[in-house]
């Protein structure tokens, strides 16, 4: 009696056990150490119940101890040593698939965040190159936009998700806040923009554009245009320089913060 009892309750918690470890989501990720700790005591508190029964059981068998069990006395310790064997199975196949899981969640948090790192970087260095090969800035001015675009992406606060969003969405963004006007079609065709649209991310500049060309087609079919030349820059006059950079928004934004 004492021994089936001990086995299904075992079972219950083998099932219980290995439903909440192997169901992604099956329990709350705040929640899921707790239950895993409570599961590994109980199995804990099972073997130790089940270790004190064989104990009984032999003594009984060597007439050194009290009746704890009714008829044969070996089934009754190979059904209680069997479940002791399940309970320390048991707790062993949940350590390994607690540490696993916290592993791999471990893992994926820091792709996450190496990956968002990643794409930071890359679109600070499109702004910069923007503000220098499309907007003729160089020096002081480079850093500031460089730092602008890095803090505007820092967090999530400015453009939502930046994880989500695809570079050339961001890269928009921050040169409209700026006041930059990058040569689109130059962008087009680096690599990371050819890598962009094929992958037809949603947001993405490049795409809108070839939306809106083909709406336009539709509506008015005209001979292509042809390609578009690269800007040429052509350095200011000095007070020209100096104006423009007292109402550049990057070095406006740069000052204040570097004035407290």
């Amino acid at each position: 009696m004492i021994c089936s009892e001990m086995s299904s309750e075992i079972a219950a918690l083998s099932e219980t056990a290995s439903r909440d470890a192997q169901t992604p989501g099956g329990a709350d990720e705040g929640c899921a150490r707790p239950t895993l700790d409570r599961q590994l005591a109980r199995l804990d508190r099972l073997a130790e119940a089940g270790m004190e029964m064989i104990e009984a059981l032999v003594a009984q068998a060597k007439g050194a101890g009290p009746k704890v069990v009714e008829g044969d006395v070996g089934l009754a310790f190979s059904r209680v040593s069997r479940a002791v064997r399940l309970a320390v199975l048991l707790h062993a196949d949940l350590t390994r698939t607690g540490a696993d899981g916290e592993a791999a969640r471990a893992a994926e948090a820091q792709n996450e965040l190496e990956s968002r790192a990643a794409k930071v970087d890359r679109v600070v260095r499109i702004v910069r190159r923007v503000a220098r090969d499309h907007c003729g800035h160089k020096g002081f001015a480079l850093g500031a936009y460089a730092g602008e675009a890095k803090e505007r992406l820092d967090t999530d606060d400015i453009y939502g998700l930046v994880a989500t969003r695809p570079v050339g969405e961001l890269v928009a963004m921050i040169c409209d806040d700026l006041g930059l006007q990058p040569s689109w079609d130059h962008l087009a065709a680096e690599a990371w923009a050819q890598a962009e649209i094929d992958s037809g991310a949603a947001g993405s500049p490049f795409l809108e554009d070839d939306e809106d060309e083909e709406a336009a087609d539709a509506e008015d079919p005209a001979e292509p245009e042809p390609a578009a030349a690269r800007p040429e820059w052509r350095a200011p006059s000095f007070e020209q320089a100096v104006q423009a950079l007292a109402a550049d928004p990057a070095i406006l934004a740069a000052a204040r913060r570097d004035s407290g």
